[in-house]
């Protein structure tokens, strides 16, 4: 049974609320990527589907909501440039996850936004090719970073005929498919940045060796015999 608090923090501001200045940020559902608090890296733990992760900037009206198992509800302020905002009238629906994992995880994007609720944050959004998969990363001032991306490339999109996965997942040097069938994969993988570093031919027999590959988080596609691909994000330790 999850546990329900509220709490109502209201912002002072001499500042308009206003909707954020970017269009490009409405009308996506933005799903959670990685948090990054003291120059530590956190991704989702294992079981947290990104999908149970959503951030939005309404398309109509100044509103913003972030929400994992807590939520946090927020208006807008305009500030000195377009790629910078603040909040205020910030409503926090603070809530307990059924996993320990899940609630620490929930418990650092609560924070972020409960910590720096008085604090103007940088936006900054790119599209990551070849999977044409947009990115909003918001910056606080302290450095601290929440990363958000749409269009579902994170584990989403099974192959029609196979439930298919890598792991492990974070991994340090090695790589497997896990999946019932047992034909080849093509595989490539891909820099955040859209370098592609590493491509072959995988089948769930073998152990892919990527100990060359930086710390950091990579894109993978694989593609079945059938022409069917799926996309993961994976995580070098």
């Amino acid at each position: 049974m999850k546990k329900y608090a509220l709490l109502l923090v209201m912002l002072s501001s001499q500042l308009m609320v206003s909707q954020i200045a970017d269009p490009l940020l409405y009308d996506k559902d933005w799903y959670i990527n990685y948090i990054q608090i003291d120059g530590q890296l956190f991704t989702l733990p294992e079981g947290l589907e990104p999908e149970e992760s959503l951030m939005v900037f309404a398309e109509n009206s100044s509103h913003f909501t972030a929400t994992i198992c807590s939520t946090i509800e927020a208006d807008i302020e305009r500030v000195i440039n377009e790629s910078s905002f603040g909040f205020i009238n910030m409503t926090i629906d603070n809530q307990t996850c059924d996993e320990p994992l899940n609630s620490d995880f929930d418990s650092l994007h609560f924070n972020f936004y409960v910590d720096n609720a008085s604090e103007v944050l940088d936006y900054s959004y790119y599209v990551i090719e070849p999977f044409g998969t947009p990115f909003v990363e918001i910056r606080a001032p302290n450095g601290d970073v929440v990363e958000y991306f749409s269009d579902s490339v994170m584990n989403v999109g099974e192959f029609e005929t196979t439930k298919i996965n890598l792991f492990p997942n974070p991994f340090t040097e090695t790589l497997q498919v896990d999946s019932p069938y047992h034909g080849n994969f093509d595989y490539k993988i891909f820099t955040l940045s859209g370098q592609l570093v590493k491509e072959g031919t995988l089948s769930t027999s073998e152990s892919l060796n990527v100990s060359n590959l930086s710390n950091g988080m990579y894109l993978t596609k694989l593609t079945n015999t059938e022409g069917e691909e799926r996309s993961f994000k994976i995580v070098k330790e």
